[in-house]
């Protein structure tokens, strides 16, 4: 899609009960500010990865994130697009309409089969099942954002979750 994608899921947090103190030198913040990416906000992946991809890519399932953590604690409100997040210095969350374009791109179709030979890593957060990524686009109503889900049988861009959930994230060259 013209675009630099992470080839792995996002895996940072705190470690040994301590915060990981991020702040706009290196990660997507605005400038002058910081976010506290407490041990308590991440959600353990390695869990749910796909067994197939432990194998394949060890330690590279990452971790799961509510949208809060995802967006460094910013809420732009409802149908709108967060401008700040906890990817890495260059880095940002993809939008719902770029996670589109990215399916269109590689011919993904409807099917996530489709996305398993394909060199999308981590592809499943619940062995086997299904797996969603963040988008930095929020929904037009309520408390929810947009991800990418992929489920073996269907593939969507405009998946809603309640952004108190863990999903994965997968970062976007700026």
């Amino acid at each position: 899609d013209d675009k630099c994608w992470m080839v792995d899921n996002l895996a940072i947090t705190g470690v040994s009960g301590k915060p990981l103190i991020l702040d706009s030198t290196d990660s997507d913040l605005a400038p002058d500010t910081s976010y506290s990416l407490g041990v308590s906000s991440v959600f353990e992946n390695t869990t749910y990865c796909n067994s197939l991809n432990i194998a394949t890519y060890p330690n590279k399932c990452g971790y799961m994130y509510s949208w809060r953590t995802a967006a460094a604690g910013n809420d732009p409100g409802v149908n709108a697009v967060t401008d700040v997040s906890i990817c890495p210095k260059n880095w940002r969350l993809p939008t719902k309409d770029e996670f589109g374009t990215l399916r269109t791109k590689l011919s993904w179709g409807s099917s996530g089969a489709l996305v398993i030979s394909s060199a999308w890593r981590g592809l499943y957060n619940r062995v086997g099942s299904y797996a969603m990524y963040w988008s930095a686009s929020t929904f037009p109503t309520g408390d929810s954002a947009y991800a990418l889900y992929f489920g073996i049988s269907e593939i969507r861009t405009d998946y809603g979750g309640g952004r108190q959930y863990g999903y994965a994230i997968r970062c976007l060259a700026r």
